[in-house]
């Protein structure tokens, strides 16, 4: 059993049952979703994206969850983005090919583990 488990969050976790946990790090998106909130993004068709949903995006070597607050009809389509919490919209559009998933839901507080764990590692590595 514990090995059915095993496998079944290392699917979930790299995003190959179509979605994919993300643990928010930032209150750019405040107050819809916390920092400590656990995202859960499922894989969409850019086609399938609104004005008013929040989406999971690659930017800069990283990953970003912002709302879209409109949609530029290219091929494919380009979103700008802006996190709620922001004055303004994010300064780089997003190409639709840069677009991981839409946020389906979030789970409040969850991520609060995965944040504390990796803090923890971060200052156990520092030591030395």
């Amino acid at each position: 059993m514990t090995g059915l488990i095993a496998v079944a969050l290392l699917f979930v976790s790299l995003g190959l049952v179509g979605f994919r946990p993300v643990t928010i790090v930032s209150g750019s998106m405040s107050p819809a979703i916390e920092v400590g909130d656990l995202a859960i993004v499922r894989d969409v068709s850019v086609d399938d994206i609104d004005v008013g949903d929040v989406i999971q995006f690659n930017t800069a070597g990283s990953t970003t969850v912002h709302r879209v607050v409109q949609i530029r009809p290219q091929n494919p389509p380009v979103f700008i983005t802006k996190g709620d919490a922001n004055p303004r919209p994010d300064s780089q559009p997003v190409p639709g090919d840069e677009v991981i998933g839409r946020v389906q839901f979030c789970v409040p507080k969850v991520g609060w583990v995965p944040l504390e764990i990796k803090r923890l590692i971060t200052r156990v590595i520092n030591l030395f």
